[in-house]
Parts: C-alpha cells; structure tokens; sequence
C-alpha cells in the first residue's frame, strides 16, 4: 500500500518559496514517481484555486485523492480571536492580564504556588 500524506495550501506554496522548496518539490517529486500518494482537502483545492498559476500547477498530483474536509480550523480560531476580541475590548489593561491568566489555568497554578511557598503553620 502506497502511504498517502495530507498536504495544506502551505506545503504546495512552499515549492515557491526559497526556504522550504527544496523539500516541498522532494515531496511532489515523491507524489509523481508514486512513492507517495497525496491527499489535499475541500478546503485545501478551494484555497490554491486563488492562487498564481505556478501555484495551481502542482495541485494534481497523480494519484491524488481528496478529503472532504467539514472542520475549518482556521474559522474556528477566527470566531474564537473575534469572541475574545468583544469581551475584553472595554476592559482595562489589568483586567485583560487577569481575563487571559484565567483562561489559561495560569491563575489557578499562581494561587497554588503561592499557597506551596506559604511556611507551614508550626504544631
């Protein structure tokens, strides 16, 4: 069985790019001789559709399959920045720093070291 490797806009739009050509055209080179088979996403083909044409050239690699992919994470994280964006928009410096420290657990790892460094209460 032929191992098959998802491949994102960004792997095909590093064959443009001079810091990761060389190993995104290896993997292309990989996918033409049928070493590898590519699997690209819905999501994947409908980005590099608006991209320049040497870009668009290499989205059919033989034997390639597609996903159809229904999870936008790159939406998520959007929805997910924006949300944020409105609840800590009135809020003061201070308050963001205590709004993210909560959200991270941070606040809850600060309290438990500070009650860890407190000296024990002698018997």
């Amino acid at each position: 069985m032929v191992p098959r490797v998802y491949v994102d806009t960004s792997v095909v739009g590093g064959c443009l790019d001079e810091e990761f050509r060389e190993h995104s055209n290896r993997l292309l080179a990989d996918f033409e001789s049928g070493l590898l088979r590519a699997v690209l996403s819905n999501i994947t083909i409908a980005e590099l559709k608006q991209a320049p044409d040497g870009v668009r050239s290499l989205l059919d690699p033989p034997g390639r399959s597609v996903v159809n992919k229904t999870f936008d994470a790159v939406r998520m994280m959007r929805e997910i920045r924006d949300r944020m964006s409105r609840e800590i928009s009135r809020m003061t410096p201070e308050e963001q720093i205590e709004y993210f420290e909560k959200k991270s657990g941070l606040h809850e790892k600060r309290e438990g070291i500070e009650e860890a460094a407190q000296p024990s209460p002698e018997p």
